[in-house]
């Protein structure tokens, strides 16, 4: 179990339980007391308020007895029964006569003998005033219905006036014919309660302790409650009204909180009495012994405190010194010691404490000695894993380890792609090289991260960059490590191996191509001179004029074409000349118009600049736009309708032209490589690749260039700039062959 005090010294420990237990059975005692005497204090006041509540019911019924036979007194004199009878059935013009005869001789006769009557009524049979000593109209209402036409004596309910304490009752009591024959009225006696209580004293015979207050509460059946006290204040004068107070319907329930009570029913009249007596006062004698047993407990405390105060001491300071000896400890003393001067539990826990201390001195050396050599052997093998390192990464050929998961654990900088693709596990790893491709099943991966591969060597494809992997594994005796991956880099390497191999493509090709040009030179020849003859002859008048300059043209051009072909060595000055493009692209469309009529292609010309350009060929530009606007043509065998061309101003002095068609596209892979030699998206034996090649080389020798903007289902757009004041950049030296260009 924790200690919830273990924050707290020994030393307030001991003294605070000792106090505390002294508080609480002192406490606990006194409190025990004081509810055993209190109880037994308030079984004998409700024992005496029992007997004083019944002395009091019976005096109070009396006292009313005594005021009812006074009552029936007044009411058995004869004149007052002949004068009320006679003011009921007399006539009227002695009616006033006799009302004052009867009202004078109430006061002179009968108020007087009874000092708390404060005034005396007669009713007739309906309750209806007939004469009053003092003319006082008291609600007949307070008699409630019983009050009238009963044969006997009637004490009404209490009512209440606006002066303070001012309270009054009736006592009604029948009034009879001087025959006794019948009832011919009530003569009412009302009281003031105020002068009952100082004339008759019935109070006085409540026997109270001295400095207790008794309360005595009469409440009637409507609701009207008086309080009446026994006691005083100071500098008040005993009048009877002083005594009297009243209070609310809840009041009794309040004051049974606050007072011991009793309760009566008086036998006579509908009222309830009820006798109490102050809390506070009556228990005053047994409420200060709780205070007395706990101030005794404090005390006996106090004293136990001080006579602690040694054995505490001798207690506490060698706990201490051990405590402050452990706080050495813990921040690095272990030599520190403590007095062991005594044979008691104190002196064996100290002794204890300096074996542990000599224990732990000794076993804190040898760890220090052995993490300084631990540091020492720390300090080489950083060193050997920072020069391991610096080797590694110092060399030109990428070093991958994949640890016996197969998982590529460490690798240098040179080694960053491929271990990106092998961690990845890219699609981009190709093989060129694998002995056992189209055998094992496996993707590249799967072989160089595979331990128990026994494969040495391979040669891999990683985006741009050709690795030649050589591979090894790692054991520890008769554990597999892993793998070790040496990676070298021969994109060069293999480029100049394609560059070779392409070299001679284009060497064999120009022999082809010098043959083939002797070839046709001579049907080319022919065709010229045919068509020159037919123009002679009057072809023009025919309208075929325009197709026969259309025939001498692209004879011109095949022939230009094959002599491109033959100039390997000679050399040919550039022809400079100001063309119009727009001219220009109008019969380049007009020339490509047998084909796409036939295949239900529309052209749309969007010509925004009418600006000429200089340019050194019309040739070679011609050549340009024949190559894209075919390219579309064939595109469009595919899917498409339509072919837009569109010129406009560029940026700078230069002319920018679109050539948009709506067939399928290119395809993304192709797209990076479209204009490198021999890259095509015909299908083979359909185009060779040289097109867009040698056309982008024909624009940027003439300091423009040649690009594709976008491809794909729907729109692909190739743009041309011209600048419009430069000239070819072989102007006036020897043109270099068809195939030089290409390599370029």
């Amino acid at each position: 179990m924790h200690d919830p005090l273990s924050r707290v010294p020994i030393k307030y420990k001991l003294t605070g339980a000792f106090v505390g237990l002294c508080i609480v059975a002192f406490g606990f005692g006194g409190y025990l007391i004081s509810v055993s005497a209190g109880s037994a204090l308030e079984s004998e006041i409700n024992l005496r308020l029992h007997s004083q509540a019944t002395l009091l019911a019976s005096s109070l019924e009396h006292q009313l007895e005594l005021l009812g036979r006074r009552a029936e007194d007044f009411a058995s004199d004869g004149f007052i029964r002949t004068h009320a009878d006679q003011l009921q059935s007399g006539s009227t013009a002695h009616r006033s006569e006799l009302r004052n005869r009867l009202q004078q001789h109430l006061a002179n006769n009968k108020l007087p003998l009874v000092p708390s009557v404060s005034d005396i009524s007669i009713l007739d049979t309906e309750g209806k005033t007939i004469t009053s000593v003092h003319g006082s109209e008291y609600p007949v209402a307070v008699a409630e219905e019983g009050a009238l036409g009963i044969d006997s004596l009637y004490i009404s309910a209490f009512i209440v006036h606006d002066t303070p304490g001012s309270v009054s009752f009736g006592l009604f009591t029948p009034l009879w014919d001087i025959d006794r024959s019948r009832i011919i009225g009530t003569l009412v006696y009302w009281i003031d309660v105020g002068q009952w209580l100082q004339h008759a004293r019935w109070f006085d015979s409540i026997d109270t302790e001295p400095g207790q207050n008794t309360y005595v509460t009469i409440g009637d059946s409507n609701g009207n409650i008086l309080r009446i006290s026994n006691g005083l204040h100071e500098g008040q004068t005993d009048t009877g009204y002083s005594r009297i107070t009243v209070l609310s319907d809840d009041a009794p329930n309040l004051l049974r909180k606050e007072l011991f009570t009793l309760d009566r029913k008086l036998d006579h009249c509908s009222w309830d009495i009820s006798l109490g007596v102050e809390k506070a006062a009556a228990m005053e004698s047994v409420s200060g012994l709780e205070s007395m047993f706990l101030a005794a407990g404090l005390v006996i405390a106090l004293v136990s405190v001080v006579v602690l105060f040694f054995p505490i001491r001798f207690l506490v300071n060698p706990l201490a010194r051990m405590r402050d000896a452990a706080k050495a400890m813990m921040e690095g003393d272990y030599a520190v010691r403590v007095i062991d001067d005594t044979d008691d539990e104190i002196g064996d826990l100290a002794r204890s404490f300096n074996s542990m201390a000599a224990a732990t001195q000794e076993r804190t050396r040898k760890l220090q000695e052995t993490a300084r050599q631990l540091e020492h052997r720390s300090t080489e093998l950083r060193m050997e894993r920072d020069l391991l390192n610096t080797v590694i990464h110092s060399m030109e050929d990428g070093v991958i380890y994949v640890n016996e998961h197969g998982e590529v654990a460490l690798f240098n900088q040179n080694a960053n792609n491929l271990a990106n693709d092998l961690i990845s596990n890219s699609s981009s790893l190709l093989s060129n090289s694998c002995k056992d491709e189209g055998n094992c099943g496996r993707n590249c991966r799967d072989c160089l991260t595979d331990t128990e591969f026994t494969h040495p060597s391979c040669i891999v494809e990683c985006g741009d960059i050709v690795y030649e992997v050589l591979s090894a594994r790692v054991r520890t005796g008769d554990r597999q490590h892993g793998r070790i991956l040496v990676a070298r880099d021969i994109s060069d390497r293999v480029r100049i191996n394609e560059r070779q191999a392409h070299q001679d493509r284009l060497a064999v090709l120009g022999e082809v191509a010098a043959t083939m040009a002797h070839e046709l030179n001579n049907p080319l020849a022919a065709a010229s001179m045919f068509a020159q003859m037919m123009k002679q002859d009057g072809a023009e008048s025919a309208g075929y004029s325009e197709h026969l300059d259309v025939i001498n043209r692209s004879i011109e051009t095949c022939k230009r074409t094959i002599s491109d072909l033959l100039r390997y060595s000679r050399s040919k000055p550039a022809e400079v000349d100001e063309i119009d493009i727009h001219e220009l692209l109008v019969d380049v469309i007009r020339f490509l118009k047998p084909l796409y009529e036939t295949k239900e292609v529309s052209f749309n010309l969007d010509f925004q600049t009418h600006n000429p350009i200089t340019i050194n060929d019309e040739t070679y530009i011609r050549q340009v736009l024949i190559n894209l606007l075919m390219n579309a043509l064939q595109a469009l065998e595919i899917s498409g309708t339509s072919i837009m061309v569109q010129t406009y101003e560029g940026e700078g002095d230069a002319i920018v032209v679109d050539v948009i068609d709506d067939g399928p596209g290119i395809p993304p892979e192709l797209q990076p490589r479209i204009f490198e030699p021999f890259v095509t998206s015909k299908p083979l034996g359909e185009g060779t690749g040289l097109g867009l090649s040698i056309s982008r080389t024909i624009m940027q020798s003439f300091h423009g260039d040649l690009f594709l903007v976008r491809s794909e289902p729907g729109e692909t757009v190739f743009r041309m700039l011209f600048p419009r004041t430069v000239h070819h950049r072989y102007a006036g030296v020897a043109t270099e062959s068809i195939e030089d260009h290409v390599s370029q």
